[in-house]
């Protein structure tokens, strides 16, 4: 008897689960892709503006730090990605981003930046009488538990130019 209710139990919390679970998802899908896609999109028109305004900006400075993924913010600290104001700041923190990135050629989200029309990021660096030509792009991806979006790959290719 009390090995059928000790089982009956354990049904019933393993469908709770399964249930809660399920609701869980659909609603990851419905709301939290929606958040990617808007966070991505918002992004893209943000960068274009402050472009248009003010051509002395660097792509850094449309990202939030608090909006990348934990191996980036393992990298880089917070102070030193805010204070990268000039040219060889930005590009020390490019390149120990392409560090923290693994295949930064391979994009891994649908809610990207690569491939779609007009919005790779570019931007020209000079630091030691040397000019480098950099693109930019992000995947964004929403956290499963908080529904908050977050930059979870971001594609740099430094070329130096001649």
């Amino acid at each position: 008897m009390k090995k059928l209710l000790l089982k009956r139990m354990l049904i019933i919390c393993l469908g709770v689960i399964c249930v809660t679970e399920l609701v869980h998802f659909i609603l990851y899908l419905h709301f939290g892709l929606v958040k990617s896609q808007d966070y991505r999109d918002e992004f893209v028109d943000n960068m274009d503006i402050v472009a248009l305004i003010n051509k002395e900006a660097h792509y850094i400075d449309f990202v939030s730090y608090d909006d990348l993924s934990w191996k980036y913010r393992n990298s880089i600290s917070k102070e030193m990605f805010q204070n990268a104001k000039n040219d060889e700041q930005c590009l020390l923190i490019y390149n120990q981003i392409i560090s923290a990135t693994h295949d930064p050629q391979k994009s891994e989200s649908f809610f990207t930046t690569k491939g779609m029309d007009m919005c790779t990021g570019y931007e020209s660096l000079i630091v030691a009488g040397k000019t480098y030509y950099i693109e930019h792009d992000i995947d964004v991806k929403t956290n499963y538990f908080t529904f908050e979006p977050y930059i979870s790959k971001w594609m740099i290719s430094i070329k130096e130019t001649t």
